[in-house]
């Protein structure tokens, strides 16, 4: 993984001849790496619709903020996003949501934290899980579990550290390619760049 990183922040192109086989064993095992004939995306929309009507587990997609520190041309919420954070009232009316959805069948609860970039509402991520957690998972004895969707610009070990005690698993964080081409399309507000600290973030953050 690190030498598959380094060989990004190069901007390397010869994959084929440069990267390690133990990453590209990970690759396939992992599924990123499929054969032609396999309809990934179709699967995909399986899962998906599979896990919406799933009365086993309830899934919520959670914004604790829509505030972010990136200012990505292609985003979809566009690039003056309000800094607001998750109000109290909010959250119990998400516990509502949450509890509503669920039958007698149901046997664990998902959660994934998205944004703006959730890693700026940590906070509310916190008091979220807390109520979550205290108001449904103890109570009915559910199975919890989280991932987070995140830039990995705030990623650093202590916070990953803290998100595992939150009882997040995973986080998905992009790379928009090598260095050089990442830089030019995710980059802070002030047009900083952001690979490298990513990178790192990734490398240290390694507590799953």
């Amino acid at each position: 993984m690190v030498f598959a990183l380094d060989c990004l922040g190069r901007g390397e192109q010869n994959w084929d001849a440069g990267l390690a086989e133990e990453f590209r064993r990970t690759l396939i095992e992992s599924g990123y790496v499929v054969d032609d004939e396999f309809n990934e995306h179709q699967v995909l929309l399986k899962e998906r619709e599979s896990i919406r009507l799933s009365e086993v587990t309830v899934a919520l997609t959670i914004a604790p903020t829509i505030d972010c520190n990136f200012a990505c041309p292609y985003c979809f919420e566009g690039g003056d996003k309000p800094q607001l954070r998750m109000s109290s009232a909010t959250m119990d009316a998400v516990v509502h949501f949450a509890r509503s959805q669920m039958t007698e069948a149901t046997q664990g609860l998902a959660v994934t934290w998205f944004g703006g970039e959730p890693l700026l509402g940590l906070k509310q991520i916190e008091e979220m899980t807390a109520k979550l957690k205290g108001q449904i998972v103890d109570q009915r004895h559910l199975q919890y579990y989280a991932s987070i969707v995140t830039n990995g610009y705030g990623l650093t070990r202590k916070i990953a550290e803290r998100l595992r005690d939150l009882g997040v698993s995973h986080a998905q964080i992009t790379l928009d390619g090598t260095a050089e081409y990442h830089n030019r399309r995710r980059f802070r507000k002030g047009g900083d760049a952001t690979f490298d600290r990513i990178v790192q973030n990734i490398v240290a953050s390694r507590v799953w």
